[in-house]
């Protein structure tokens, strides 16, 4: 186990001596369901006249309290990992198989390299992988289920409202008729009594 501190002053020192060398590490981050594959890429590169003639790569990942312990010595990625190093390109690679939750954190690639007669290390930023619950059917059954009360009750009142908007609208030409008709019938109950009323006098 190493610790962050410790690592991380051997490395600020490295780079003091050999500030012509760099390591890149891709992706930065990445966003994985459980069960799927995912690599890693590491490269180092050197400026133009230097040469590399040897290196060893290591890779680490962050746990709690800023440790760094060498992904070989996790039992819970034992036989899930592949590590490849291209000495020509100057790369390495860190390959997992179906991904678990708890695969989840930060992984750095860490370069032991020779140059000008000096052995030096050197690594990157790192890459945050982050490894999220596989979305099945069931889990979506359950998301629609918890969900469905409060839809079911919005849908029941606008269906009711529109039912009643409709009923209305349907029923007004008949409630203005009707309407109309007792009009009619009151105006002409009432010339009828005014014209009675009219006989008498006369």
């Amino acid at each position: 186990m190493v610790s962050n501190g410790f690592l991380f002053a051997v490395i600020h020192l490295s780079a003091l001596v050999s500030g012509h060398v760099c390591v890149e590490q891709l992706p930065s981050i990445v966003h994985l369901t459980e069960g799927k594959n995912v690599t890693i890429s590491c490269y180092i590169h050197a400026d133009e006249g230097e040469k590399i003639s040897k290196f060893l790569v290591e890779w680490f990942k962050e746990e709690a309290e800023g440790q760094l312990i060498n992904v070989g010595k996790l039992s819970k990625l034992k036989g899930r990992l592949h590590e490849n190093t291209n000495s020509i390109q100057h790369s390495a690679s860190l390959s997992f198989y179906m991904l678990e939750l708890n695969d989840t954190g930060r992984y750095f690639c860490n370069f032991i390299y020779r140059i000008d007669h000096h052995i030096l290390q050197l690594h990157a930023n790192g890459t945050r992988l982050i490894v999220q619950e596989e979305v099945t059917a069931d889990t979506t059954i359950a998301s629609t289920t918890e969900n469905t009360p409060n839809n079911t009750s919005a849908d029941t009142e606008k269906v009711i409202t529109d039912n009643l908007l409709l009923t209305f609208l349907l029923s007004l030409p008949l409630l203005l008729k009707f309407v109309a008709t007792v009009f009619i019938c009151v105006y002409t109950l009432f010339s009828y009594t005014s014209i009675v009323i009219s006989c008498r006098f006369t």
